[in-house]
């Protein structure tokens, strides 16, 4: 394993679980305010935790499987597969939950997320596949840097939600 895409994704690991924190922060202050959040707030604080954890989650599972001294294919194309199923089963139960807390299906923030996560999801299916064998290591850093450009989209996207002080 080189070591360049182990500090990316080392590195990717650090801005997810701070990003993470920034998000909860965030709500933390809101909610100082006396604003009662909405059952969609807390899905969208909720959908920027989870994804912070699944990017951090994925940036550090290379290294760790390279500890074991497997060989390099096997170690992208396993955190791929590990990669993949985590982002495919968020991706199934997103849409749901995001319906029961907005009563709306789709929107143009969730047809970019889905994009998003289309992306993430090409790159590993590529290293499963062993399609980018001398690319797995950048097929696989597109996953945890797709979702958190999603996050951050969504995040600056709803931003008015969470500054916007409660008329209660």
């Amino acid at each position: 394993m080189e070591a360049r895409e182990l500090v990316y994704l080392d590195t990717l690991a650090v801005i997810a679980v701070t990003f993470g924190g920034f998000a909860v922060i965030a709500v933390a202050l809101r909610q100082d305010t006396g604003a009662r959040l909405s059952k969609l707030q807390v899905l969208i604080i909720r959908f920027l935790v989870e994804i912070s954890l699944i990017a951090a989650f994925l940036s550090v599972v290379p290294g760790l499987l390279s500890l074991f001294h497997l060989p390099q294919p096997v170690v992208w194309r396993v955190a791929s597969v590990l990669g993949l199923v985590t982002i495919l089963a968020w991706a199934i139960a997103y849409p749901i939950r995001r319906h029961e807390a907005s009563r709306q299906w789709f929107g143009t923030i969730v047809l970019l997320t889905f994009l998003a996560l289309a992306i993430s999801c090409a790159g590993l299916l590529a290293n499963i596949l062993d399609l980018a064998a001398a690319t797995a290591g950048a097929c696989y850093a597109l996953a945890p840097t797709m979702l958190l450009v999603m996050i951050w989209a969504n995040f600056l996207y709803r931003l008015d939600l969470f500054v916007r002080t409660s008329k209660r």
